[in-house]
C-alpha cells in the first residue's frame, strides 16, 4: 500500500507500470477504481489519500474517461452478503466499517463470496496483511452459525499463502461440525505457514452440537499456526462424543499453538473413559503419514485434561515425533496425560515418545498421569486451594468421573526411559504418588516402569499413603531412581527396596545406592559440610582410607563401631592399632601359630605376631 498526497500524483513517472495497472482510491467515503486510460482523472479527487497497487504500484498516465466511483453500500460485510442489490462487473464496493470488494462476472468459480442477490464478490486484500473472516461474512454474535464464511475465507487464504484473523467476539458453528480446518484427504494438507490468530481470551471459537464436535480439529495437516484464541464447546446431548479444544489427529507436521485458551469445554462420562473435555490433545490413531513436531502453550480451565498425548506405541514408534507442551492446568481432572495401551508388538528397549511438558496442575484431582509412557519428560508444579472434594467436581458441580475418585499428584505405571518431576503442594489427597507397573502386551519389555527418573515433593496430608507401589503381576519398578522429598513422606514402599530390583532411592538426606561405581576418590566433608577430611582412594589394586584433616600420631584414620556406637578398633595416623577389647593376663601358654607383619607397603615382611594357645 503506498500513501500518496495529490500534489504527488503528478510526479509518478508512466513509464515505470503496465497499462493493464489498476489502483484503488480511497478518501474513506467514496472508493474509485482508477484504469489505466481514467488516471489523470484521479487529480480531480483533492482528498485523495491511499493507493493499493493493481500489478503494478501505479497506472500509466493517458488522456481517458473520469474515476468510477462507489459510495458505501452497505454497513458491515454480512450486511452486504444480505443484500439483493445488483452491482456492475468490475466495480469497486465498500463497505462502511472499510471492507472493500471487486464484483467478479457472474459466471466466476474463483469469487470468494456471493450475496443473497447473486452477486458474486471478491475480496480486496489489505496489502500484504492477513485478511479479516469478517469481510467474508463471518458476524462474532455467538448466535449466527459461521461455518461457511470461515470455510470460505481458510480456503481463500490457504490458495493465496494469507493468515486469517479473527477479531474479538463469539463465533459460532453448530451442528456436529467442527470449524473448517481439518482435512479430510488421504495426504498431508500443508498451510504454508499461514496463522490463524485473534485478539486473546477476547476472540472465542465455540462450537455447539448434540454429538460432540472439537473446536479445532487439526487431521493431517502441516505448516498451521494457532494463536491468541480462547476455545468452548457446548452439548445438547450427551448420547454421543465430547468436544474437545484443540485435537490434532492423523499425520502432522510443523503445527504451533501460541497463548491459546480453552475453558469448560463439554464431555460426555462413558462409564470406563471420559470423551471429549480435553484442551490440547494428540490422538494421531494409526496414520501411515508422518507425525512431526508441535510446540504449545495453552491455558485449560474446566477440562477433562489440559494437554494430553494418547498413542498406539507400535505405530508411534515409527515416527519421528517432537512434542513440546508448556500447560497451566486449572480445576481439571487431569492436568497432564500420556496414555497408551498395551502394545501390540514387540518395541526397542530404548524407544521414546518425543514427549516433553512443562506446567502448572491448578486444583487438580489429578496432576499427572503417564500410563505405558515410553521416553517422556514431564515437569509439573502443583498448586492446590481447594479441598479433595471440590477437586472431584467438575464445572457443572457433578463428579468427574463416576468411577475415579482419587485425588493424587502422580500417576506413573509402566515409564520407561522417562524423567518425571511433580513439586508443590497438594493439601488433602487421597494419596500423593502412585508408581509401579502396567500390562505389557506384547512389547517384550516387562510390565514394571524401569530405567526412569521420579522426583516427588509434594506437601500435603493422603489419608490412603503417601506413596504407592503399584503392583501388575508382581511387577513394580526396577533399575529406576527414586528421589523423594521429606515433606513428601518417610516411609518409601518397602516394595522399591527389594534388592533384586536394582532401584536407587533418595529419601530426604537418606541415599541407598546400587552397584555404585566410583571413578577417583570419595569424599568426606567435615562438620562445614564442604571441606574434605577424610577419603577413600584406590592406590593400584588396593583400597586406602586416608584422613587430611592433621598430623598427630594420634589422629584415627579408620575405626570400627559396634551396633551401640561404641568404638571397638581404630588405626591411628601412625599405624599403630587400638583396640577396646584388651584381656589382662599374667602369663600365657605355648605359641600355636603366628601372623606376619608386612611394612607398610605391604611387599617387606617385618616379622611375626604370636598366637598362643591360652593365658592366665
Amino acid at each position: 500500500m503506498a500513501r500518496v498526497r495529490p500534489r504527488d500524483l503528478p510526479l509518478i513517472e508512466p513509464s515505470a507500470v503496465s497499462p493493464e495497472a489498476s489502483i484503488i482510491v480511497d478518501n474513506g467515503d467514496v472508493v474509485g477504481r482508477i484504469e489505466a486510460k481514467d488516471a489523470p482523472e484521479a487529480l480531480k479527487v483533492p482528498e485523495v489519500v491511499e493507493a493499493i497497487a493493481g500489478t503494478a504500484s501505479f497506472p500509466k498516465m493517458a488522456d481517458g474517461a473520469s474515476v468510477q466511483e462507489a459510495v458505501a453500500v452497505a454497513a458491515t460485510p454480512s450486511d452486504l452478503l444480505a443484500s439483493t442489490a445488483q452491482y456492475t462487473v468490475g466495480s469497486t464496493i465498500r463497505t462502511a466499517n472499510g471492507f472493500i470488494y471487486e464484483v467478479a462476472p457472474a459466471d466466476a468459480s474463483d469469487a470468494h463470496v456471493t450475496t443473497a442477490g447473486g452477486v458474486k464478490l471478491y475480496v480486496m486484500a489489505d496489502g500484504d496483511g492477513p485478511y479479516n473472516v469478517a469481510a467474508f461474512g463471518a458476524v462474532c454474535d455467538g448466535v449466527t452459525d459461521v461455518f461457511d464464511a470461515v470455510k470460505a475465507a481458510w480456503e481463500h487464504c490457504l490458495a493465496n499463502g494469507k493468515s486469517l484473523y479473527f477479531p474479538a467476539g463469539v463465533y459460532l458453528v453448530s451442528g456436529d461440525r467442527n470449524f473448517p480446518f481439518r482435512n479430510g484427504g488421504a495426504d498431508l494438507l500443508d498451510c504454508g505457514n499461514i496463522t490463524i490468530f485473534g485478539d486473546g481470551p477476547n476472540t472465542i471459537l465455540k462450537t455447539t452440537s448434540s454429538s460432540g464436535a472439537d473446536v479445532l480439529q487439526l487431521n493431517n495437516v502441516q505448516n498451521l499456526h494457532i494463536r491468541n484464541l480462547k476455545l468452548m464447546a457446548e452439548l445438547t446431548g450427551f448420547a454421543g462424543a465430547g468436544s474437545n479444544g484443540i485435537s490434532i489427529t492423523g499425520g502432522f507436521d510443523n503445527i504451533t499453538a501460541d497463548q491459546v485458551w480453552c475453558e469448560d469445554l463439554a464431555y460426555v462420562d462413558k462409564g470406563t473413559y471420559l470423551d471429549g473435555g480435553k484442551a490440547f490433545t494428540i490422538q494421531p490413531g494409526t496414520p501411515t503419514l508422518e507425525c512431526g513436531t508441535v510446540t504449545a502453550r495453552v491455558y485449560a480451565k474446566g477440562c477433562v485434561y489440559g494437554a494430553g498425548l494418547e498413542v498406539d506405541l507400535v505405530n508411534w514408534a515409527t515416527k519421528k515425533h517432537a512434542i513440546e507442551v508448556d500447560i497451566v492446568a486449572e480445576d481439571c481432572y487431569v492436568g497432564v496425560i500420556y496414555s497408551a495401551g498395551p502394545a501390540t508388538a514387540a518395541l526397542s528397549a530404548g524407544m521414546t515418545s518425543g514427549f516433553r511438558v512443562r506446567g502448572q496442575a491448578i486444583n487438580c484431582q489429578q496432576s499427572v498421569v503417564a500410563s505405558r509412557a515410553h521416553g517422556v519428560d514431564i515437569d509439573v508444579n502443583v498448586i492446590t486451594t481447594k479441598s479433595a472434594a471440590a477437586r472431584r467436581l467438575n464445572p457443572w458441580g457433578d463428579a468427574w468421573n463416576a468411577g475415579d475418585n482419587l485425588v493424587t499428584g502422580l500417576i506413573a505405571t509402566y515409564a520407561k526411559n522417562s524423567r518425571i518431576r511433580v513439586v508443590g503442594g497438594i493439601g488433602g489427597c487421597d494419596t500423593k504418588a502412585q508408581i509401579g507397573g502396567a500390562t505389557a502386551g506384547s512389547s517384550g519389555l516387562g510390565a514394571d516402569s524401569r530405567h526412569s527418573e521420579f522426583f516427588v515433593e509434594l506437601a500435603g496430608t493422603a489419608s490412603v499413603a503417601d506413596i504407592v507401589a503399584v503392583s501388575s503381576g508382581g511387577n513394580i519398578a526396577s533399575e529406576c531412581l527414586f528421589l523423594i522429598s521429606p515433606v513428601t513422606t518417610t516411609n518409601v514402599p518397602a516394595d522399591f527396596y527389594n534388592p533384586a530390583l536394582k532401584n536407587t532411592i533418595v529419601l530426604g538426606d537418606t541415599s541407598r545406592l546400587v552397584n555404585s561405581v566410583v571413578a577417583g576418590t570419595l569424599g568426606f566433608s567435615f562438620s562445614d559440610g564442604k571441606d574434605v577430611y577424610n577419603t577413600i582412594e584406590r592406590d593400584l589394586l588396593g583400597l586406602y582410607f586416608r584422613q587430611i584433616g592433621g598430623s598427630s600420631n594420634d589422629i584415627v584414620v579408620l575405626g570400627v563401631k559396634n551396633h551401640s556406637g561404641d568404638n571397638k578398633f581404630v588405626v591411628r595416623n601412625d599405624g599403630a592399632l587400638g583396640t577396646s577389647n584388651r584381656i589382662t593376663a599374667s602369663s600365657v601358654g605355648s605359641i600355636i601359630a603366628v601372623t606376619p607383619v608386612y611394612s607398610e607397603d605391604g611387599g617387606t615382611l617385618i616379622g611375626y605376631l604370636p598366637i598362643y594357645s591360652s593365658y592366665t
